[in-house]
């Protein structure tokens, strides 16, 4: 029998995540992980799986993973406006708020003229007040 491929693993366990099956969501996100360990979604969708189990540490560890893999990916690639919001995405999940301001700080010299960008930044800092 085929191994399944990470696109469908990931897939399942989006679908188990949405109707709020977390065992089977952290259970297929972990096997995308060992499908394939530098998967930024993989880590991040184990570590939303673990959160919603109570299972707090693992959730950290997860996200850790992810944002390492996120932010190696944005320096190769700083022109990868998925990988630098994938990276905010997970330093909240983390709170971890002063590397957010400086994620965002350095964003808006990189993309000044991003309107996206622009409203994130306001929207975050609207939020945070």
């Amino acid at each position: 029998m085929a191994k399944p491929d990470l696109k469908s693993l990931l897939e399942q366990a989006a679908a188990a995540y949405q109707h709020e099956d977390y065992v089977l969501a952290q259970q297929l996100a972990e096997s995308a992980t060992r499908t394939d360990t530098k998967s930024v979604d993989a880590w991040d969708f184990h570590g939303m799986a673990s959160q919603e189990l109570g299972d707090r540490i693992t959730a950290a560890e997860s996200y850790k993973k992810a944002l390492k893999l996120a932010q190696q990916a944005y320096k190769k690639n700083p022109k990868d406006g998925k990988m630098a919001l994938r990276q905010l995405f997970l330093l909240m999940r983390l709170d971890r708020k002063d590397d957010i301001e400086a994620l965002l700080t350095l964003l808006q010299e990189r993309h000044p003229e991003s309107p996206g960008l622009k409203k994130l930044i306001a929207s975050y800092r609207l939020r945070k007040s």
